[in-house]
């Protein structure tokens, strides 16, 4: 309707004096004054009508809105559903049973230094400090365990039953396959200058490029796994469990004579193989003794553990491809969509070429689609291919499975072992990639949230705050990162939260979000770890980041204050559902 009638007010006189335009109603005009004043809605649209630019900006918002309120539900099923088929097949419980059962036995029953009627050990892994410690451990603490020779009866019995070869059971429950093997990563061997050999009377044995972990701290569990350490393979010994155990004695002491650990050792490492069929599980179990060039010897017990199918024929199996068909289903329909409104523009343009398409299609949203539709399709797949390379282990296993004395060919062990070690990789890599998907499906729901302004105030409340955010983030992090450089000058030398850079990043977050040893601190010198905590915690801590929430909640405020007039989730869905009718 044309906007030339002016009816709105009352008289002829106040026709004349409307030579402003109202501050929302851009095409209304007021009287100087009242441009912010509220007007009757259904008066303005009765006397000056509704422009048709902004009359189509309606329609095309509305149903924009729509469709980004349609995605919702999807959006939040996609999520529920893959959050369902992950831990139906994860079954993290069960994983995190057989590793915990594995190595506490080894941790608190593995051990070593007995009294004189070998009733009790004092000494256990984390003990053994010395390279005949390592030995005494071995046989008497390990062996004991995986390669048990006699029954386990209590300790007022007498027990004069041995058996001639090795239980092939570890903890019941569990079956050893093959043995335990014994390897070595080794450094290198160099000459001192004559000038410096009345100092160290002995060639040097640097550690070199064969260790893949940090002789310097304590290796992580994470570490341990991912290292990729260079072992000498001619040192390769293997205590299998078809042999006497005074067979197995003589082994290790010719290895303790012919120096087999010696100085040119970076790290040991002690794996053995099991498997459980109450939960079909396949576990590697390591046991990596480091020795730095400190003298200290770092040592950690990391099980690993992979299902050897995830589609056993159980009360699950039917509950799993069901869920698994659903999450394929769905991401399949997102493909579709995408495809139909891809083709859609390219017809829509085709005389203006497919680049021109294709500027139409590009945007955020869509980018996060398609990456959504690839990833899903690609933990699918992954996941798929996986199961087989299990499976194909597990039939390996089977058919090379004829009795103990199979596996005295020790080429097959460490072949069996090595691609157990590799799959357990894989799964550990799969499971990463696979834990970054929940974060693309919340980046799709954001999408979702931005048709209703109430759901929608998280997202606009960062948008209209990245500037601020930006600038004080540069503050921060400067402030932050002298504290940080600070604390590791102070602290880095005598604990090991502090001892490298990123590390004492990581242990100053935690100091700001309340988790920090203050005695320990103290103990480097009370007076400096007073002095630098005291000022990280009131100016970081009370001032800085009581600046970020406040300038989160000043956004939040005025964000807040323009929703309170919108519609509902459930008004908005009524609406939506009445207008579909």
């Amino acid at each position: 309707r044309p906007v030339s009638r002016f009816s709105m007010f009352a008289s002829e006189e106040e026709d004349e004096l409307a030579t402003s335009r109202h501050r929302i109603l851009k095409w209304v005009p007021v009287v100087p004054g009242q441009e912010d004043d509220d007007v009757d809605l259904d008066k303005v649209a009765k006397d000056n009508g509704v422009p048709r630019n902004v009359f189509l900006a309606y329609i095309v918002s509305e149903m924009s809105e729509e469709e980004s309120f349609k995605t919702l539900p999807f959006a939040v099923l996609l999520v529920v559903i893959f959050a369902l088929s992950f831990s139906l097949h994860d079954q993290a419980q069960k994983i995190l049973d057989v590793q915990d059962a594995v190595r506490f036995d080894i941790e608190e029953n593995a051990n070593f230094a007995f009294n004189n009627i070998g009733t009790y050990g004092a000494k256990n892994i984390y003990d053994v400090n010395q390279r005949g410690d390592f030995f005494s451990w071995t046989r008497m603490g390990l062996m004991t365990l995986v390669l048990q020779t006699s029954p386990n009866l209590a300790e007022w019995r007498e027990n004069d039953e041995t058996w001639n070869t090795a239980s092939e059971y570890f903890l019941n429950y569990n079956r050893v396959i093959g043995g335990i093997r014994m390897r070595q990563a080794r450094g290198p061997k160099q000459s001192l200058p004559s000038s410096e050999a009345w100092l160290y009377d002995k060639p040097l044995t640097p550690v070199g490029t064969t260790l893949d972990l940090n002789q310097h701290l304590r290796p992580e569990n994470f570490q341990v796994i991912a290292a990729d350490t260079v072992f000498d393979e001619s040192r390769t010994v293997w205590l299998l469990q078809n042999e006497s155990q005074a067979h197995n004695d003589r082994v290790l002491v010719e290895m303790e004579d012919s120096g087999w650990f010696d100085d040119q050792t970076a790290q040991v490492e002690l794996s053995f193989t099991t498997y459980n069929p109450h939960f079909d599980t396949l576990t590697v179990t390591r046991i990596v003794v480091l020795q730095s060039r400190s003298g200290h010897f770092w040592r950690s017990v990391v099980p690993q553990s992979v299902f050897m199918n995830h589609f056993p024929d159980d009360d699950l199996f039917y509950v799993k491809l069901v869920v698994d068909c659903i999450f394929c289903f769905q991401v399949l329909f997102l493909l579709i969509l995408e495809g139909r409104e891809l083709a859609f523009l390219c017809v829509r343009y085709r005389s203006s070429g497919i680049l021109e398409a294709l500027g139409k299609y590009a945007s955020w949203w869509n980018v996060i689609d398609w990456i959504a539709i690839l990833y899903g399709s690609g933990v699918a797949i992954v996941f798929l291919y996986l199961n087989s390379q299990a499976r194909d282990l597990g039939d390996e296993l089977r058919s090379l499975r004829v009795g103990a004395a199979s596996w005295i060919d020790v080429v097959e062990l460490n072949r069996v072992v090595e691609r157990t070690i590799d799959l357990i990789g894989s799964y550990k890599s799969f499971r990463t990639f696979a834990a970054c998907y929940p974060l693309i499906i919340m980046v799709r729901l954001f999408e979702a949230f931005g048709a209703q302004p109430r759901l929608a105030v998280l997202t606009k409340t960062l948008k209209l705050a990245a500037t601020d955010l930006f600038h004080f983030g540069i503050v921060f992090l400067a402030t932050f990162g002298s504290y940080a450089v600070m604390a590791h000058a102070l602290f880095g030398r005598d604990l090991h939260d502090f001892a490298t850079m990123p590390r004492s990043f990581q242990t100053c977050f935690l100091v700001l979000m309340g988790d920090f040893d203050l005695r320990e601190m103290m103990q480097v010198g009370r007076s400096v770890a007073f002095m630098w905590f005291l000022s990280f915690m009131c100016l970081v801590l009370l001032v800085m980041l009581n600046m970020l929430l406040a300038i989160i909640m000043d956004t939040y405020t005025n964000v807040k204050g323009q929703v309170t007039s919108t519609e509902t989730l459930a008004e908005q869905a009524t609406e939506f559902f009445f207008r579909w009718r």
